[in-house]
């Protein structure tokens, strides 16, 4: 039947193209589309002919199948049997019994008992032992044979037994393992009350990232009872510069900062058995801790970031988009100010107040009022948003761009990989040919306070 679906397919698609071509040929001559068409329907009726005889030929097929099912499973038989490789376990041969074949089955019989023996205490040895890495890496004979299950959400490795040592080998045993060493990760649905926000800064973002500011809050009964922040050396200073653009965190807080071995109990004794809420945490800021030395093993987590996605109909979900979306005044790229939006953007989605909340500007005067501003660059503990959200707070109108129209342009620190000149972004340059003003940060909370 596939056979007989690729013809129909085929002749589907000739059919397709040829109307195609004859609609076009006919806009031109009326004459050659009709000789087509004869054409056409020639090859039509010797290709159904064709599809005819095939469909007979298979009818027949099947009925003789039907007739003679005893020729068909001899013939399969016979074929299994030519192709079966003889072995001395199961050679259709068999040799007499002289005493040195006696006493060849009597040493093998022995090796195998006591090669069972052996398979049958390692397994149990096997089931009462922890995971370890030191002893996956022991001799090639006792090295047990591995097998990786993968989870959506954890990576659990389950050992399993070592293969039989016997003439006929045996099917893989599954062994019940303690599993504690890997982490374990519950996602709640349910409404929390009682919760601790978590987040962390790094060196980076890629498997090797060292943390270097650990921080959280916690809430009982919905209410802000303690928080937490420590700065962390990572041992690998100094830092990126572009995280220190970035974060504003400096070699000199970290150099004489705690590592993260040594505060990692008075956070544990923080967090305690409560649940972790925090912004992609499942996917980056638990497997980072673990990486980092966190000795936890099974978490109970609401993710915001999965539960933006759920709740709200938004272009980007970050938590720099949440802050501004619910219009949440605080410090960005800081993970103890983090820690505080997030708990805002957790009670909103939670509660199901799911409209933006737009800022109210009537109070403030308009030291900016009439001006234009571009922004460019990173700004330490400011996202840009903040930055933009500062100007309009004032009054200024911010573009993407900059032109002859801008009268300022707020310049950070340039991190991109992919700068114009390899030193200055686009809107630089762009501003230096124009004469714009260029101001950092300082410079524009300092225009802000003088005004024009």
């Amino acid at each position: 039947m596939k056979r007989h679906r690729t013809h129909l397919k085929l002749i589907l698609k000739i059919t397709i193209i040829y109307f195609a071509i004859n609609f076009v040929v006919a806009l031109f001559s009326t004459s050659v589309a009709a000789y087509m068409s004869s054409i056409y329907t020639i090859f039509l009726f010797f290709y159904t002919c064709y599809l005819l005889w095939i469909l007979v030929d298979f009818v027949f097929d099947k009925i003789g199948q039907k007739i003679h099912p005893s020729v068909r499973k001899k013939s399969s038989k016979n074929h299994e049997t030519q192709n079966q490789k003889p072995t001395e376990a199961n050679s259709s041969f068999t040799a007499p019994n002289t005493p040195q074949r006696v006493e060849k089955l009597k040493t093998n019989s022995t090796s195998k008992t006591e090669t069972d023996r052996k398979t049958k205490l390692q397994e149990t040895t096997d089931n009462n032992a922890v995971e370890d890495k030191s002893f996956s890496k022991g001799s090639n004979v006792d090295r047990p044979l591995k097998h990786v299950v993968q989870n959506s959400n954890t990576n659990i490795k389950v050992s399993f037994g070592k293969l039989s040592q016997s003439t006929k080998a045996k099917p893989i045993k599954k062994i019940k393992t303690n599993l504690s060493s890997e982490p374990i990760v519950h996602h709640l649905r349910r409404k929390l009350s009682n919760f601790v926000v978590v987040d962390i800064e790094t060196t980076g973002l890629g498997p090797d990232a060292r943390v270097i500011q650990l921080s959280a809050i916690r809430y009982e009964n919905d209410k802000l009872v303690a928080s937490y922040n420590k700065y962390v050396n990572p041992g690998n200073l100094p830092l990126p510069a572009k995280i220190t653009a970035i974060t504003g965190i400096t070699n000199e807080q970290l150099k004489d900062a705690p590592t993260f071995s040594d505060v990692i109990e008075s956070f544990m004794t923080f967090v305690g058995d409560l649940p972790w809420v925090g912004h992609n945490i499942n996917r980056f800021d638990i497997p980072c801790l673990i990486r980092n030395g966190l000795p936890l093993r099974e978490f109970s987590t609401i993710d915001t970031l999965k539960l933006a996605r759920k709740k709200l109909s938004l272009e980007h979900y970050g938590l720099e988009n949440l802050k501004h979306y619910y219009n949440i005044h605080n410090g960005s790229h800081n993970a103890l100010e983090d820690c505080k939006t997030n708990v805002i953007v957790y009670q909103h989605l939670r509660d199901d107040e799911l409209s933006p909340i737009q800022s109210d500007y009537t109070e403030l005067k308009g030291e900016l009022e009439g001006l234009t501003f571009a922004i460019t660059g990173a700004f330490a503990g400011y996202s840009r948003s903040d930055v933009e959200e500062l100007i309009k707070s004032h009054g200024g109108i911010v573009r993407s761009s900059v032109s002859h129209k801008t009268n300022y342009l707020i310049d950070g620190t340039q991190v991109s990989d992919s700068l114009t000149d390899g030193i200055h972004s686009s809107k630089e340059l762009r501003a230096r040919e124009y004469g714009t003003n260029i101001l950092d940060l300082d410079g524009l909370k300092q225009l802000i306070s003088t005004g024009k």
